[in-house]
């Protein structure tokens, strides 16, 4: 039942006559729903509604008609608790339980609402004759825990229960004899060691945020080697371009901060760009004009790209044809 356990706070809102108002996770937010392990459709077919990240009770009316665990149906024990969906479905607890697999026998199955009965204490065998002590009260499934509560009466409507559940294991302890009074195994204090489990939550929604703070590390010859104008060789006109004389040469793979120098074959300085980014990867675009905005001819270019203490020279060809 380990699996269907949770740490968290879950709260039970008492109704009127052992009634139910809901079961609350109030650490993670989510209702608990009730399954009763199994139940038979309008069909009579029988639909497995397996207990697990549920709650319920178990009556001595939800005990099965073919026999029960213990032998004895007028009472609840924890052995009963096996003959629940899915652990039914076991054939090797079948039998214990008094079922007969194709018979049309079916599991026990909890009920919504408690009901005061009488409780039945196993503790001389797996399967005893008759249970040891028995005491009136009510048994109940919670997310994988099984609790017998003795009492007289049921708690009043209005009334809230709160179940911490811890995942972990316990150890020490006194344990005593068949007498339940002579010591024979002094365990030591009780204590507790924590385990970490996943998830075991349905419906709940995880929710994080995280700061990122980026940062341009320094430029590598790697990084400006990339840099590249496209197209080139350049004809007049490109996919960059809306017109014939929306003319543009784009720089890209740039480091987020550089400056690209235009030369003509002759060595003159046609044009300078300065690119300026946050993030590396981006792009600059030239007008394929000189710095008097005059259209460059037709020819070889040079361009000389400079970032940090990196440079890189590379050239182009630019085409154009007579209009």
């Amino acid at each position: 039942m380990g699996g269907a356990s949770r740490a968290a706070d879950v709260q039970l809102y008492w109704g009127a006559g052992g009634v139910v108002d809901s079961v609350v996770d109030v650490t993670h937010n989510v209702l608990v729903p009730f399954k009763s392990g199994a139940f038979r459709d309008a069909q009579g077919t029988l639909v497995d509604a397996g207990v697990g990240l549920s709650w319920g009770f178990l009556n001595t009316a939800g005990q099965a008609s073919g026999g029960e665990f213990n032998d004895d149906p007028t009472n609840v024990s924890i052995w009963d608790f096996a003959c629940l969906n899915p652990f039914w479905l076991d054939t090797h607890l079948r039998a214990p339980c008094g079922l007969s697999p194709g018979l049309g026998d079916d599991p026990m199955f909890l009920e919504s609402t408690a009901t005061l009965g009488t409780l039945g204490y196993v503790t001389t065998s797996f399967q005893a004759a008759a249970p040891a002590r028995t005491a009136g009260g009510f048994a109940m499934y919670m997310l994988g825990n099984i609790f017998f509560f003795e009492a007289a009466a049921l708690p009043a409507a209005g009334t809230v229960w709160t179940m911490r559940d811890h995942i972990g294991g316990i150890y020490g302890g006194k344990g005593t004899d068949v007498d339940q009074v002579t010591v024979v195994n002094d365990a030591g204090p009780y204590g507790f060691h924590s385990f970490t489990r996943p998830m075991t939550a349905a419906g709940v929604e995880l929710q994080g945020s995280f700061t990122a703070v980026n940062e341009i590390v320094r430029v590598t010859s790697g990084d400006i080697a990339n840099v590249h104008p496209v197209p080139d060789p350049y004809y007049i006109t490109n996919e960059y371009e809306v017109s014939s004389t929306d003319n543009r040469i784009e720089f890209i793979n740039m480091p987020a901060e550089a400056i690209i120098r235009i030369y003509s074959s002759s060595g003159v300085l046609v044009d300078l760009l300065e690119h300026s980014s946050t993030q590396a990867g981006g792009s600059v675009s030239w007008s394929v004009r000189n710095r008097n905005n005059q259209a460059v001819a037709s020819g070889v270019y040079f361009f000389h790209v400079e970032s940090n203490d990196q440079r890189r020279v590379g050239r182009m060809t630019i085409v154009r044809f007579a209009e």
